[in-house]
């Protein structure tokens, strides 16, 4: 269930706590389709998590004081023991002051509001406000409304990301998204993700450099410098 990648020359400052089980949504370019050993495997309701005391001794021995919920093939917001994982965190993770950080697709932000007090940081992922494309690379479901990024922005560090399907590229749908979020007070991050599995087409990207390794910086005010790169 945890995740500490500290091998080699680079020490690890954070820790990842990864659910599996049924998602709600259906994107296409989820890394979790291609981890085929998840299959079949659901934690959402259970507590304590598997390897849990285990994973905080890790965190305790590397000194790690950052702890993200996360999933990796379903959405943590499915997640039913959101306050006693907390609790437990903050109980046993020896720093002074844990921060605890949340990364969903946003499905289940205004019905399990409660449980979103819980978090220190929310990384919401969206592809598009435009229901249909948001329909045609999420699989199901609306996305998340400007007014509840709105309130959310203003009870936490939100951050979102925006996943950079074809469809949102090609007919540059994304400057729409953008100017969207920007309207947003309070939300001074954005990342742009490349979706997995996805090889980039150059003349699909007119931001295309040399060497394969795409590089787009876009300058938005309210919100700051969004940097997307490939290695």
């Amino acid at each position: 269930m945890g995740c500490l990648n500290d091998q080699g020359q680079f020490p690890q400052w954070i820790g990842n706590i990864h659910l599996s089980g049924p998602c709600n949504r259906s994107c296409y370019y989820c890394i979790g389709q291609h981890m085929m050993a998840l299959n079949g495997q659901n934690n959402l309701d259970t507590w304590p998590l598997a390897g849990l005391e285990e994973f905080v001794d890790q965190c305790n021995a590397r000194g790690i004081s950052r702890v993200y919920l996360t999933g990796s093939n379903t959405d943590p917001l499915l997640y039913q023991h959101i306050e006693e994982l907390e609790r437990y965190l903050i109980k046993n993770i020896e720093q002074r002051r844990i921060r605890f950080g949340l990364r969903t697709n946003g499905a289940l932000l205004a019905r399990r509001w409660a449980a979103l007090e819980s978090f220190d940081s929310i990384s919401v992922s969206i592809t598009s406000f435009d229901a249909a494309i948001y329909m045609a690379t999420m699989g199901q479901g609306q996305p998340p409304t400007v007014s509840l990024l709105c309130e959310l922005a203003q009870q936490t560090d939100l951050t979102v990301n925006i996943v950079l399907c074809p469809e949102i590229v090609e007919d540059m749908d994304i400057l729409w998204t953008l100017e969207t979020l920007a309207t947003v007070p309070g939300l001074k991050r954005v990342n742009l993700r490349e979706p997995y599995g996805q090889e980039l087409n150059p003349a699909r990207y007119p931001s295309a450099t040399q060497s394969g390794h795409l590089s787009v910086i876009w300058k938005i005010s309210q919100i700051g410098i969004l940097l997307l790169s490939q290695a």
